[in-house]
């Protein structure tokens, strides 16, 4: 991110350009790069946790639950990876996920469907931050 050198003013209404349908949007700043950095790393967090879930459930229900869980997260930090490459600015580099083989269920589905009710809703108040 480029520091000004200068402190600018408003001199028209190009200001607004992202606001118009007929012209290029505005680069990033500080604030909506950080929030697309959290969303990304939030939900390559909850698609690993998701998808370990669905690797230990019993049910079938559940697995498939939790596997479109996993798909609409992944779906969602590819978008907002795209607003920040389209910017010129670098991916956050996901931690090291890892999930195991492991088919033994250590949770009951009862507190995997909590957990993840849970991540949903905090993922929809990160929502709401970011877009206020």
């Amino acid at each position: 991110m480029s520091y000004p050198t200068q402190p600018n003013t408003v001199d028209s209404k190009s200001y607004l350009s992202g606001f118009s349908f007929f012209s290029k949007e505005p680069s990033l700043d500080a604030i909506e790069i950080s929030h697309l950095y959290m969303n990304i790393q939030t939900h390559i967090s909850g698609s690993k946790l998701a998808l370990s879930f669905a690797q230990t459930s019993q049910r079938e229900k559940i697995q498939n639950w939790m596997l479109r869980g996993t798909e609409i997260s992944e779906k969602h930090a590819q978008i907002f990876g795209k607003a920040l490459l389209e910017n010129h600015i670098r991916l956050p580099v996901p931690h090291d996920i890892e999930i195991s083989d492991l088919t033994t269920s250590i949770f009951s589905d009862r507190l995997a469907m909590f957990q993840m009710n849970f991540l949903s809703a905090a993922g929809t108040g990160n929502y709401a931050t970011a877009t206020s």
